[in-house]
């Protein structure tokens, strides 16, 4: 808990906060007035206490109401840890007292404490004569039948706490894999049916060697080719899809030639867009890391490059925030 003095600039203030860990969460914010009284009024104004992230107010053990996050700029639903409620960074708007107190502690963003459907796209699998569809959901990763929507099967592990699953499950060969970031990682499931003809989800491997934030992952040549790391960075991989060993990594590397990025794939080449900005061709290889080539886009901003590649009729596509670039990639 931190108390710090703020100024008010026509009628209102803005409380910036720094992560000194990944995804920090603001449970509550306390406004208190200092030397001052209402005009015509007898008495100071009273403490405004704001519930960050929550939808509805709370009392605490003195009687004291903490109200809802109305007016609170950036403020999240969602459960943090253990249920208490909490909201990252923003700001109450229109306020006037002159002292603020933010209160800090580990938390995530909305949706960690339900079944959504996360960030990662589902993909359309065809097994034993049945077709479903998978997905990596807020809590797991699950099969459904692609007929009348029967739940088959799920696999937990490669679901974060934080409900931040972004990239999208790789099916080959009657496995699925998935990776998540923010201390889960990536694993194998072999699929099988039983006596009763139920399918069933049996882990393989689990690393967390791969612990993909949202840049994807590449299976090529029985090898995976992705990032490892989440928020506070990381670097690309490359773990062998039976077994889910490590064949290589750039953390290992003297050089650390491509930190963390976004993966596409064509003609036989991985093009890697890295989360500061360059954009380097690879040739996956399980042996080494092989690099083509590699430009800088012009214009970066000072973002994270969290957009993914496009190939498309010989035609490379990056975006970066609002704009848009076209690079002419066919073969000469």
């Amino acid at each position: 808990m931190e108390t710090v003095p703020v100024e008010v600039t026509n009628g209102a203030f803005r409380i910036g906060f720094t992560s000194q860990v990944e995804n920090p969460a603001i449970k509550a914010i306390e406004i208190i007035p200092q030397g001052e009284t209402p005009a015509g009024g007898t008495s100071p104004v009273g403490a405004t206490r704001i519930n960050a992230g929550a939808s509805s107010s709370f009392t605490d053990s003195s009687g004291q109401v903490w109200q809802s996050d109305n007016g609170f700029e950036g403020g999240m639903t969602n459960p943090g840890i253990g249920g208490i409620p909490g909201a990252f960074g923003g700001a109450p708007g229109g306020a006037e007292p002159s002292r603020g107190r933010p209160g800090g502690g580990f938390g995530g963003f909305g949706g960690s404490g339900g079944s959504g459907a996360a960030y990662a796209s589902p993909i359309a699998i065809e097994f034993g004569g049945q077709r479903q569809y998978v997905q990596l959901t807020a809590k797991a990763l699950i099969g459904v039948a692609a007929s009348g929507g029967k739940f088959l099967w799920r696999y937990d592990r490669p679901a974060n706490r934080m409900g931040i699953n972004c990239s999208t499950p790789i099916y080959h060969d009657g496995m699925v894999f998935a990776a998540s970031a923010y201390g889960a990682g990536g694993g194998v499931v072999k699929l099988s049916k039983d006596s009763n003809g139920e399918v069933k989800a049996e882990e393989v491997w689990f690393s967390r060697q791969m612990e993909n934030h949202h840049g994807g992952v590449i299976l090529h040549d029985g090898a995976f080719f992705g990032s490892n790391g989440g928020n506070g960075g990381g670097y690309l991989a490359c773990l062998d899809f039976k077994t889910g060993e490590v064949l290589w990594n750039e953390k290992d590397s003297d050089k650390r030639r491509v930190t963390k990025g976004s993966v596409a794939f064509a003609d036989g080449r991985i093009y890697y867009r890295t989360e500061d900005g360059p954009i380097v061709l690879i040739e996956p290889s399980r042996k080494e890391y092989l690099e083509r080539g590699r430009f800088d886009q012009p214009d970066r901003t000072g973002k994270p490059a969290w957009a993914h590649p496009v190939i498309a009729n010989g035609k490379l596509y990056v975006r970066d925030q609002d704009t848009l670039f076209c690079y002419d990639v066919k073969a000469k």
